[in-house]
């Protein structure tokens, strides 16, 4: 799968940067691997659009899906330019999907049939761009996810259920 950014205002550094970091789609990493990281330092090798090469209006960066690629937001950031963005995905149909975000099945549910309200199915020449049977996406939690999907969501559980409780540790040895 591959993405298209358009960045409608363009970037340079008020809004935010965009990071991406060069070959990392022949890396293999769960999915979090460097989400502090990412936000909080510059890592070695790594390309930032925004604040150090700004990207005029209009610009569209085409970037492989397993790249490591995010947004590092900028603190306060400018009140009078909005960030303006567009993500496109293409994707080949067939029997691999990728993971749906958002609340699930029912966000992409919405979202087709807003696209379908609006006419982009062209008097239903393009129908079958929206329908939900379509076998793109698959909701991480459903029963269907494949097994390794599962696998990695119940590590993220337990990360998350180990945090809460590091937390709790540390908030309760303060107050003691």
């Amino acid at each position: 799968m591959v993405h298209v950014f358009f960045y409608l205002n363009g970037l340079d550094g008020k809004v935010g940067d965009l990071m991406c970091m060069p070959r990392s789609q022949n890396a293999v990493m769960e999915r979090p691997a460097f989400n502090q990281l990412w936000q909080d330092y510059e890592l070695p090798g790594s390309l930032t659009f925004g604040s150090k090469n700004p990207l005029p209006p209009g610009s569209a960066v085409i970037v492989h899906s397993a790249l490591l690629h995010g947004r590092r937001a900028q603190p306060g950031g400018d009140p009078d330019k909005p960030r303006y963005f567009i993500d496109i995905s293409y994707c080949q149909p067939g029997p691999s999907r990728w993971p749906n975000y958002g609340r699930g099945w029912e966000t992409q549910r919405e979202i087709n049939q807003i696209c379908m309200d609006m006419g982009h199915d062209r008097s239903g020449k393009y129908a079958h761009l929206f329908d939900p049977a379509l076998p793109l996406f698959y909701d991480r939690e459903a029963d269907d996810a494949p097994p390794e999907v599962k696998q990695f969501m119940e590590r993220q559980r337990e990360r998350q259920r180990q945090n809460r409780a590091r937390q709790e540790a540390a908030k309760a040895a303060k107050e003691a």
